[in-house]
């Protein structure tokens, strides 16, 4: 609707903070993110196919924290999902991989040698929801591993799980990742 000159009809539907990023988002062209970005405002969704009666399965996990606690961190890095691009950390680079939909893995590598995956945990995170639906609202997102010379924690906000009746793999998706960053 946005890439057809529709968004005042999306913008009626959002509150105003909502609105502003919408506009903003709609005079830089960034259509595909819309999409997504107004999806995770509505949380009482049921959706079905009209080639298949069953109904979409979508389970939104959410943080009730609205802010990142730093505490003995010493950095901070934020991958959005469709930024591909390694990062610098002093000499090292940090590179996040995400394949979640395509082959259940979530890694952040450092220096194209050490790498962890949190697939496992983000799929446990799943499972120990599965009987839910909608949103599901939890104390923190968040996930730590060791990682060569350092201690890493990634949180999330929110991560969304979707499953189409006509699809065996699942979509797997978030807006940002955070990754906190300390020495061992």
């Amino acid at each position: 609707m946005s890439e057809r000159k529709q968004g005042d009809f999306l913008s009626e539907l959002l509150d105003k903070k909502e609105q502003n990023n919408l506009d903003e988002d709609i005079k830089k062209g960034e259509f595909y993110s819309i999409r997504y970005h107004i999806q995770d405002k509505f949380t009482n969704i049921n959706t079905t196919s009209k080639n298949d009666p069953e109904e979409t399965q979508r389970l939104s996990i959410t943080s009730e924290k609205q802010s990142i606690e730093i505490g003995d961190y010493q950095y901070l890095m934020s991958f959005s999902r469709y930024d591909r691009e390694p990062k610098k950390l002093n000499e090292d680079q940090f590179e996040f991989i995400d394949e979640l939909t395509d082959k259940s893995s979530l890694k952040l590598i450092l220096n194209e040698t050490d790498e962890i995956d949190f697939d496992p945990q983000v799929m446990k995170l799943f499972e120990d929801h599965k009987n839910e639906k909608n949103i599901v609202k939890v104390p923190e997102i968040a996930m730590e591993s060791d990682l060569g010379k350092y201690h890493v924690k990634l949180v999330f906000q929110q991560v969304t799980k979707k499953k189409y009746p006509y699809n065996k793999r699942s979509n797997i998706y978030y807006q940002e990742a955070y990754v906190l960053i300390k020495l061992k």
